[in-house]
């Protein structure tokens, strides 16, 4: 990663006309370069400042990306549920949990809680209701009625 005290620097030199500046990797070089565009920049008008950035090595997930790609997961396929009209419950949120991480092959080690479940379900308007009578009818597929079955491929 970049120094900012060395880019810094080399910027400072730079605008003062100091006759020895710094040596900068390319990353560092292509970001003062971007720095020293700017002040040309809100001269002219032109907003719009380039960086091109090389990185070469492994980028690791963090655990809230990881917990994004949980979320946005379980979002789809419990709307796919509440399409077919199936009856699931906070157990099934569970599974489904631990699936998508096995799935997806994640490095998370996640306690599915019953408060980030209340917090899941009100953040994407989902309601827990118990069904004590049908009142109205709804066209629905029979065949996905009844009892849940989630199963982890």
């Amino acid at each position: 990663m970049p120094s900012a005290d060395i880019i810094l620097e080399f910027v400072n030199s730079h605008w003062k006309n100091l006759p020895k500046r710094l040596e900068l990797d390319p990353n560092e070089n292509n970001i003062a370069v971007a720095i020293l565009d700017l002040p040309h920049s809100f001269e002219t008008g032109d907003m719009t400042v380039t960086i091109t950035a090389s990185y070469s090595g492994e980028i690791k997930e963090t655990r809230r990306q990881m917990l994004k790609v949980v979320t946005d997961n379980l979002y789809e396929e419990v709307k796919k549920l509440l399409e077919t009209g199936c009856v699931f419950h906070d157990a099934t949120i569970r599974f489904m949990v631990a699936c998508i991480i096995k799935n997806k092959n994640l490095n998370l080690h996640f306690k599915v809680s019953k408060q980030w479940i209340d917090d899941f379900k009100k953040a994407n308007r989902i309601s827990s209701r118990k069904i004590t009578k049908f009142v109205a009818v709804k066209n629905i597929n029979v065949a996905a009625m009844g009892t849940t079955r989630v199963e982890c491929q």
